[in-house]
């Protein structure tokens, strides 16, 4: 059963006790179900017993709506062959074993049931979908029935707010708890309409359940209001349901994707309405922008690229002409490129990692030394954690005339963006200090490519883990630090800019065949990483040569013994 589906609603059509026990009136409503384009028929299946002691006013009528299980099977192989997906109402285990052997595809939790845990674990183990009735049950009885449920197997579970006030007062709808819910819980939330099915407002109260965010969509049905039988209070008769359905079928294209990401329709409606930074005059190499050169207005010709923030352009020199009215870009603006290295010792796989030493000198000090080979690169800082290991390093940073800053612990991309303000840096070249051995020799060729494309993030992809340099604009780290979360900020620094694809622009350039390797570990986080990097050093110096990738995953692949010293750690690295 595909309850949920990104460009579809899910309606179905409840029968409940609507067939009065007529088991030809049942077949009736069926039909109309499927003929109204609803996508699943929902009925009532249960024994009188189970729902309530003889004595209880209903329990005559809960005798009469019964059928023969030759009836419920012949009923539930109807809709299947009219292309309806049968959800059952089940009051007991009993019934729902009957449910099952019947072959009907979802189930739905009755609030009655919301709190009957033997029955919760029957319908969990069932392997179908299940609706959870939300309405009248607390938030905390709905949260233990979700926990019962998912501990007996359930996967795919939707709330359902809606109660059956025979009819609901439209004041009682509460369309606005659907967003709620799905707050709370984190799952998908459906609605379970029961206006008054013969009024307009059941005709719009499923459309604006839609608008208010519901995956599914539950209305009565019935094929003749005016019997006044059971459950025809809320009950639409064939044609009212029809027109309903083709309403929401007809509203479902305006709901769109539940996404933040701007369409194609978007972009270009932002191509032409936005405005862009453009030259006041023209403007010459070696220029200083200031407020008077440029001003934000539309363009005919807008940028490729992230569009260029006013703030960011002020102060930047020139590096070429710029006609009056043209929109800047970051080509046209001298990047101050900055290696930003966050350090810190403390670690409970392997104390002081960056200044284990590999060879005649610490892990750092092989990071450093390969950067410096980067003319591109204008100044290397050193992020330093303010906890107890922060005199090692500025000491060592003092030692190598290197600058600094201490910072935060935890705000590791804080202390990123400060190292890089600290060096009035445009764009930071970022990776960690626990990597000795790092792919620098096309870092040249991806910080021009990154400006001149107007890009946020540039990485090289499907090298050794430990291999990586990031090329960052700093202004998208500071917006990552300012929308993140906190996760955001721990080591996984770009990852706020890897999840949001549709804010930043991110470049991934496949790694050269000769240095690919994502299945081989070059990071030093354990120990095993240690004697790894440490035999690599011994097994590949010559006098004059640097040990370069190249040179080590051709290595690894004529001696994966060596490469298996350290395979299977584990390490969430984000451009495989």
């Amino acid at each position: 059963m595909t309850v949920l589906a990104p460009d579809r609603l899910f309606i179905i059509a409840e029968m409940a006790g609507a067939h009065a026990g007529d088991a030809e009136r049942a077949a009736r409503i069926i039909d109309a179900a499927a003929d109204a384009g609803a996508d699943a028929v929902k009925v009532h299946l249960y024994t009188p017993d189970e729902l309530a002691v003889p004595s209880f006013s209903y329990y005559p009528l809960y005798q009469q709506l019964q059928f023969a299980p030759e009836v419920w099977q012949r009923l539930v192989a109807q809709a299947h062959a009219r292309g309806l997906q049968v959800v059952a109402d089940v009051f007991g285990v009993d019934s729902a074993n009957a449910a099952v052997g019947y072959g009907i595809d979802g189930f739905k939790v009755h609030t009655a049931d919301v709190t009957n845990r033997g029955l919760l674990e029957r319908l969990g183990a069932s392997g179908r979908p299940i609706l959870v009735s939300v309405g009248g049950s607390t938030w905390v009885e709905t949260a233990e029935a979700l926990t019962t449920l998912r501990d007996a197997g359930a996967e795919t579970l939707v709330l359902m707010p809606g109660f059956q006030g025979y009819p609901t007062a439209l004041e009682h709808s509460f369309l606005r708890r659907i967003q709620a819910l799905r707050a709370k819980f984190q799952l998908p939330v459906g609605y379970a309409s029961h206006a008054d099915g013969g009024s307009d407002e059941a005709g719009w109260l499923p459309v604006l359940a839609a608008a208010a965010g519901a995956d599914v969509i539950e209305v009565h049905v019935t094929v003749d209001r005016e019997a006044r039988g059971p459950d025809y209070q809320s009950s639409f008769d064939p044609a009212p349901l029809a027109s309903v359905v083709q309403r929401l079928r007809a509203f479902t294209p305006a709901l769109g994707p539940a996404t933040l990401d701007l369409s194609d329709a978007e972009r270009h409606y932002r191509a032409v309405h936005k405005k862009f930074v453009v030259a006041t005059g023209p403007l010459h190499p070696g220029d200083v922008v200031t407020a008077d050169h440029i001003g934000l207005k539309r363009t005919g010709e807008p940028p490729t690229g992230q569009a260029l923030d006013v703030h960011g352009v002020l102060g930047r020199r020139l590096t070429r002409e710029v006609a009056t009215h043209a929109a800047l870009v970051p080509a046209d603006l001298r990047a101050r490129v900055v290696a930003t290295l966050a350090c810190r010792a403390e670690s409970g796989r392997l104390y002081g990692k960056p200044m284990q030493p590999v060879g005649d000198r610490p892990i750092i000090q092989h990071l450093i030394d390969r950067l410096r080979r980067v003319p591109i690169i204008d100044d290397i800082v050193l992020a330093i954690s303010d906890g107890p290991s922060r005199a090692v390093f500025i000491d060592y940073a003092e030692r190598q005339g290197l600058k600094y800053v201490v910072g935060p612990e935890k705000d590791v991309l804080g202390r990123l963006i400060m190292a890089a303000d600290a060096a009035g840096a445009d764009i930071a070249i970022r990776t960690t200090t626990e990597n000795p051995y790092v792919y620098w020799e096309n870092l040249e060729t991806l910080v021009r490519e990154h400006i001149e494309l107007g890009m946020d993030l540039t990485v090289t992809e499907k090298l050794p883990l430990g291999a990586f340099l990031e090329v960052i604009s700093v202004s998208a780290l500071k917006r990552s630090h300012a929308f993140g979360e906190d996760r955001h900020r721990s080591e996984l620094c770009t990852l706020f800019i890897a999840e949001n694809p549709g804010v930043f622009g991110i470049r991934r350039v496949p790694a050269p065949p000769e240095v690919e390797g994502p299945d081989l570990r070059l990071t030093v986080d354990t120990p095993q990483d240690l004697m790894l990097v440490r035999a690599l050093w011994s097994a590949l110096t010559k006098p004059g040569h640097l040990i370069t990738i190249e040179d080590i995953v051709a290595h690894l692949r004529a001696h994966p013994d060596l490469a298996r010293l350290n395979a299977g750690e584990n390490t969430l690295y984000l451009w495989k």
